[in-house]
């Protein structure tokens, strides 16, 4: 009796390999079709799987000359194996020899692999990736030396001097918070604490990032510095028994990590960063370097790198590092707070420590006494002069119009608060008024900003932007009196003159390397760009029109300059297209 077999002969339908069902074979439509309803329709002509003839004999061809131009640049050259000071690259290339009579046979790796490939065609090639992994890893050292020459982190000790050199040339003005003396007598050492180290990375991390040749080093340098920076604080400062100590190497690292982010666009992650520095603030009682204060038995305390044998004069450096750090913090809480739209961490009742010194005495290590800043702000108190200073001040009355915004946006409805919210609003836009006329006295607005720092770029700028950031206030804010609309309307043509005189200092700033530029520029070129084309210029005014389109014009300018070097300026630029609002940056 004939056996009869239950498919057909052939290949299966589309359909059944779609489903992966199995097909009878049956035609012109399988009995799995039929079922369905489906249309049932079978390819002849498949492809076939695998390698077409002459391409591994192409592909081995290729990687042979690939090994000889190799050999021909890095190997007839012992000489340059000295060059390096890292000892593991050294002992790496010794170990390496390009020529074709080594121990390991010109491409017998990539040879083995093929012919192993080629014999498992047919059984589709089931066992290729298992035999090439154990051929990889049969090479030993070999392998292993060469991924670590390919570490980008391993760089020369010409490209870490230049890296240094950069932070202190466009870092440093914009965060001027280490002391270039003493980074310099421990950056070179061998050994170092780990907190240190993390700042070192950081500082070359943000630098990198700064520079059109060694920006391509700037994203494995933050994932290294990221990682040492997290090892570091699941230490003793995580541990709930223990007292954990906290370095100030380590919050300035991780300010200069927030600072790239943002530079970087990595907004949310920047605040994330942002709020770990403010903590770690808190912990090491920064706010209070001016204080004689104790801590606790369970209370963290910033560890003193002071030792007896320091002279008075580092000792004042080390003190003045502190409150550097500090009041970077606390600008940069000020600062990056209207973009999460978060509260301020930072209350200005609880800072006892004293203004920021003059550059020239920070790095020549000149004691120097400054005011504190309720004095300064409150009391009027005049001291000596710090750019520094002057930008701690404008940014606190920037920090205390955020405030006066939310409380009246909260209490706006009630008669009383009302006149508080007035009386708030008009001693802020004096206050602001103020430090503008202190600036123009000290620098002429015709002068310029070719020989001027970004600090002092942005303390013109910042009084302007605090006049929109009042005017904008008010259009928040439903006013109900006749009075009241009269009064709101008087600061809204005050913003409109700021946004038009932030326009003016815009033309000026692309005498400024894009490179050096403060990160809050671009949040104040935005604001006033946004308020220019949010509201219309003077009606029947020739004049006033073409200025309000020209300082469009320079915003839209400037912004494009500084995107050179920095992402987040043509992410302003992108929004200012589009008309997203102020508060959504």
């Amino acid at each position: 009796m004939a056996t009869t077999h239950r498919q057909q002969a052939g290949l299966a339908c589309e359909e059944c390999r779609r489903r992966k069902s199995k097909c009878d074979r049956v035609r012109p439509c399988c009995g799995g079709c039929s079922e369905l309803g489906a249309d049932c329709f079978f390819v002849e002509d498949r492809p076939k799987r695998g390698p077409k003839k002459g391409q591994l004999r192409a592909l081995r061809s290729r990687i042979a000359t690939l090994e000889q131009q190799l050999a021909l640049q890095a190997g007839p050259e012992p000489a340059d194996v000295g060059s390096y000071s890292d000892p593991a690259i050294a002992i790496a290339f010794q170990e390496i020899d390009y020529n074709t009579h080594t121990g390991v046979s010109q491409l017998d790796w990539v040879d083995k692999s093929c012919e192993m490939a080629d014999a498992s065609i047919a059984a589709g090639w089931q066992h290729t990736a298992l035999i090439l992994h154990e051929t990889l890893d049969s090479s030993g050292p070999l392998i292993e030396d060469s991924f670590k020459m390919l570490d980008p982190l391993r760089i020369s000790p010409l490209t870490e001097i230049d890296l240094d050199q950069l932070y202190f040339e466009r870092i440093h003005p914009m965060a001027p918070m280490i002391h270039k003396r003493r980074y310099y007598s421990w950056a070179n050492q061998e050994t170092i604490s780990p907190a240190r180290r993390c700042l070192r990375s950081a500082m070359r991390t943000i630098a990198s990032a700064m520079s059109s040749q060694l920006r391509s080093l700037s994203e494995a340098f933050y994932a290294e510095t990221y990682r040492m920076l997290e090892e570091l604080e699941g230490g003793e400062l995580s541990l709930p028994w223990t007292k954990g100590e906290v370095r100030i190497e380590q919050i300035q690292a991780w300010l200069l990590l927030a600072y790239y982010e943002f530079l970087s666009t990595q907004r949310h992650q920047s605040l994330m960063t942002v709020e770990r520095v403010l903590r770690l603030v808190q912990l090491s009682r920064l706010y209070s370097v001016d204080t004689a204060h104790i801590p606790t038995a369970h209370e963290p305390s910033l560890q003193d790198t002071t030792s007896s044998s320091d002279a008075p004069d580092e000792t004042f450096a080390m003190t003045e590092e502190k409150r550097r750090t500090f009041w970077l913090v606390f600008c940069t809480d000020r600062l990056f707070s209207p973009c999460s739209k978060a509260a301020l961490i930072l209350s200005e009742e609880i800072i006892s420590t004293r203004l920021p010194a003059p550059e020239s005495n920070f790095q020549d290590s000149r004691q120097i006494e400054m005011n504190f800043l309720a004095e300064t702000i409150n009391d009027g108190c005049s001291g000596p002069h710090s750019w520094f200073a002057d930008f701690v001040q404008l940014t606190a009355l920037y920090g205390r119009c955020m405030i006066h915004r939310r409380m009246g946006l909260a209490t706006a409805s009630i008669e009383k608060e009302s006149r508080s919210f007035w009386v708030r609003h008009d001693w802020l836009a004096a206050a602001a008024e103020e430090q503008a006329g202190r600036f123009q006295e000290r620098v002429p607005a015709s002068s310029g900003f070719v020989d001027y720092d970004p600090i002092q770029v942005v303390c013109r700028m910042l009084p302007q932007n605090i006049v929109i950031y009042l005017g904008n206030t008010n259009d928040m804010v439903q006013w109900k009196t006749e009075d009241q609309q009269l009064k709101a309307l008087e600061y809204e043509q005050k913003a409109s003159r700021a946004a038009v005189d932030i326009a003016d200092i815009a033309k000026s700033i692309s005498n400024l390397s894009c490179f050096k530029a403060h990160p809050f520029l671009v949040e104040g070129l935005f604001s006033a760009g946004t308020f220019l084309t949010t509201h219309p210029g003077p009606a029947g005014v020739a004049s006033s029109n073409e200025m309000w389109e020209a300082g469009i014009r320079k915003v839209g300018e400037t912004l494009a300059y500084l995107a050179k070097a920095q992402r987040v300026a043509q992410e302003a630029l992108d929004k200012l297209k589009l008309g997203v609002p102020d508060d959504n940056f």
